[in-house]
Order: structure tokens, then sequence, then C-alpha cells
């Protein structure tokens, strides 16, 4: 199979003048959403908005917010794309993070006396 819109580029490439009889089923893909998709996954900034330098403070120094930013952005990474080394290192440090949020979480909960 060849799709209609890529025929002549196929035929620059190869050298040649004509498909040859019977070799190849002649289709008509619509490539459309996949152009769209492809310019704006091409145009998008990684991680915008992000401040990357909080990965490398100490989990201590994060204010609340950056904390929960700081979550947020580990639990947006897709870990299947990353070595299992790694990926066990991300795991274990969104553990750290939620262990220190649920910590002052309880320090800051009202007292009900």
């Amino acid at each position: 199979m060849i799709d209609e819109s890529v025929i002549d580029d196929y035929l620059t490439l190869r050298g040649l003048t004509s498909l040859t009889k019977g070799k190849y089923e002649i289709v008509v893909l619509d490539n459309t959403p996949a152009k769209e998709t492809s310019k704006e996954l091409e145009n998008l900034k990684a991680n915008e908005g992000f401040d990357d330098s909080l990965r490398f403070k100490k989990i201590s120094d994060l204010s609340d917010n950056e904390l929960n930013e700081l979550i947020d952005y580990y639990d947006s990474l897709d870990l299947t794309s990353i070595h299992k080394k790694a990926r066990k290192g991300y795991i274990d440090k969104v553990a750290e993070l939620n262990e220190l949020k649920n910590i002052r979480e309880v320090k800051t909960a009202p007292n009900k006396s």
C-alpha cells in the first residue's frame, strides 16, 4: 500500500518514473489530524511554566506551593518512557514528597478540642 499523496516523492526518491502495476495498492489517507497534532506537539514548550530549579532544592526548604508544584510535575511524567533505575528514583522521590506533604498537613490541621 502507498498513500496517494506521497507517490511523487516516492518515485523521485527511488529514481522511478512510475509504480509497478499490481505491486502497489494506492490508498488515500487522511493525514490532516496527524499533521496538526504533530505541529502542536512540536510547538509546545517542555513543562511550560515549571521551575526546574525546584527539583534540586532540599525538600525541607520547599514552600507548600512549591511542594505541590513539584509533586504535580513528577505525577505528570510518563514513567514508562524512563529507564527502570531512574523510574525507581522518581517513584521514591514522589513518595518522599508526599510523605512531607502529609506531615505538614497533620501539623497545620486545626485542633478539635
